[in-house]
């Protein structure tokens, strides 16, 4: 029996690791399509886009405020949003994969964005400008990727009861994932509204 149970534990270890590969090949593959996107836009049309991102630098940079809750918090909740559609993709059952989509397209902003700036700047003062945005995404694409694996994984470890398809412990333990990303969805909000706009001041 003990056996049996860590064969179990180590199958769904395994399929644990494929999913969470895949949504990161989601996201890379998400980040390509939005690099080759901006490459085939006109070059007037990246010129426009362009112009739109250094406005909002540029209002970051004027923003002489000092950051409060109610800015945290509103962005806080935007990035919960994100996720928690992830999350509750899960209970869509088959169309729980679309997470898949989700965290493509999001990788596919972070491309396109980042060579907007790269082909308007050159690759240095692209990549120090798309600094602004970088260390919110660097907290919130792993999450995506967490949430996403769970999402997924979750479909995959409840589809074969079909009498109690959302067990209380297995939505316990699913209830954790939301817990657990809203900690990276309030850490990226933090960066958001104190860092952004200190470093598009240094721009």
């Amino acid at each position: 029996m003990p056996r049996l149970l860590r064969l179990r534990r180590d199958s769904a270890f395994s399929r644990h690791g494929v999913i969470t590969l895949s949504a990161a090949i989601c996201l890379a593959a998400g980040i390509t399509i939005g690099v080759f996107v901006a490459l085939g836009r006109g070059e007037a049309e990246r010129a426009a886009l362009f112009t739109e991102l250094a406005a909002h630098v540029t209002g970051l940079a004027a923003f002489s405020q000092t950051p409060n809750f109610m800015d945290v918090l509103q962005s806080f909740v935007g990035n919960l949003l994100f996720l928690a559609v992830v999350w509750v993709l899960a209970f869509a059952r088959i169309a729980g994969f679309l997470s898949f989509i989700v965290i493509m397209l999001q990788g596919a902003s972070y491309g396109f964005t980042t060579m907007v700036l790269i082909a308007a700047l050159g690759a240095r003062n692209g990549l120090l400008t798309a600094m602004v945005y970088i260390p919110q995404a660097l907290i919130m694409a792993p999450a995506l990727i967490y949430v996403c694996a769970s999402s997924v994984g979750y479909i995959c470890l409840t589809r074969s009861d079909r009498s109690s398809p959302y067990g209380y412990t297995g939505l316990r333990r699913y209830a954790r994932v939301l817990a657990v990303s809203s900690l990276f969805a309030l850490f990226a909000a933090i960066l958001d509204v104190y860092l952004s706009p200190i470093m598009a001041r240094f721009l």
